[in-house]
């Protein structure tokens, strides 16, 4: 519950509740003076995304589907980062970032039949998950081949 705001004829004190932080502005008879507190709420940053999968691949590109996180870090989340590393390396380097709306990400520019992981970490305006959404094996960019064929 937020504090009642206080009026008298040397004080004015007023209350904006911007993103979870509280702005009290004092205006004295001889200067204005302007405090920032955070209130007892703060933020986090997000879970990682869930349920990481290819849904498709092709000559040279993967096509990629997640869930958004569990949690959120009471903030709404602002975009995801896409991650790529080859089958046999540790070393993830960015290749893509999209809204916090959008849950899925082509992947393009791969080499044709090389293995590829991916990972997906989530943003909110507190930072970036620590944990992240992985495939749990190497996905080639090749054609997909029908089981039915």
């Amino acid at each position: 519950m937020l504090p009642n705001v206080l009026s008298t004829r040397e004080n004015f004190v007023t209350e904006i509740n911007i993103t979870r932080i509280l702005l009290f502005t004092i205006v004295n008879c001889l200067k204005p003076v302007v405090a920032l507190f955070s209130i007892l709420y703060p933020t986090d940053p997000p879970s990682a995304p869930k349920d990481l999968t290819v849904t498709n691949t092709d000559s040279g590109k993967v096509t990629l589907e997640w869930q958004a996180p569990a949690k959120d870090g009471g903030s709404p989340i602002t975009g995801y980062i896409i991650q790529m590393a080859p089958k046999k390396s540790k070393d993830y380097v960015g290749v893509g970032k999209v809204d916090g709306n959008t849950t899925q990400y082509e992947a393009t520019g791969l080499k044709e039949g090389a293995e590829y992981m991916f990972r997906v970490k989530a943003e909110n305006v507190e930072g970036t998950s620590a944990e992240s959404a992985k495939l749990e094996k190497p996905v080639k960019a090749s054609p997909m081949i029908s089981k039915f064929m």
